[in-house]
């Protein structure tokens, strides 16, 4: 996802206020936050789950910043699939190209590997758009008032 936010910028908001970006509620690193998610199912319905949210300090890799983060179902997480990646900013023509990298975990061993196979890798990538679409949105709203 581009923005048009200069990656100075991005990477200054996310270093000084986190939270604004990943979510509301957390005031310190590494701590866990809840949030919902609510990844469209068919026609308008959605799935919405509570889940606890936590990202820890920005990582300089290179010519990418990477903001770890990870979430789990706030209340049944044996249940549900279990995050663990992070947000990448990168330069990318005047604004900043923002990127979800991680992987997930599907519960409950071969049974929830073959619930994932059949619809529930769909309503994670969902979750994760919906997430990343949040964030940015998020960010360009921070950067917005910084200016």
């Amino acid at each position: 996802m581009h923005l048009a936010v200069p990656v100075d910028v991005a990477v200054g908001i996310l270093q000084d206020a986190p939270h604004h970006v990943i979510g509301s509620q957390l005031e310190s690193e590494w701590v866990g936050i809840r949030d919902r998610l609510r990844p469209e199912l068919v026609a308008g319905r959605h799935l919405r789950r509570e889940v606890r949210l936590g990202f820890g300090p920005l990582i300089d890799d290179d010519d990418v910043l990477v903001l770890p983060i990870w979430w789990e179902d706030a209340d049944f997480p044996h249940l549900f699939p279990t995050f663990d990646g992070g947000l990448e900013l990168r330069p990318d023509a005047g604004g900043t190209e923002v990127r979800l990298v991680g992987s997930y975990q599907a519960p409950l061993g071969a049974l929830g590997r073959f619930a994932d196979s059949l619809a529930g890798h769909h309503l994670v990538m969902a979750s994760l758009e919906t997430f990343l679409a949040g964030a940015g949105a998020r960010l360009s709203a921070a950067a917005a008032r910084a200016a």
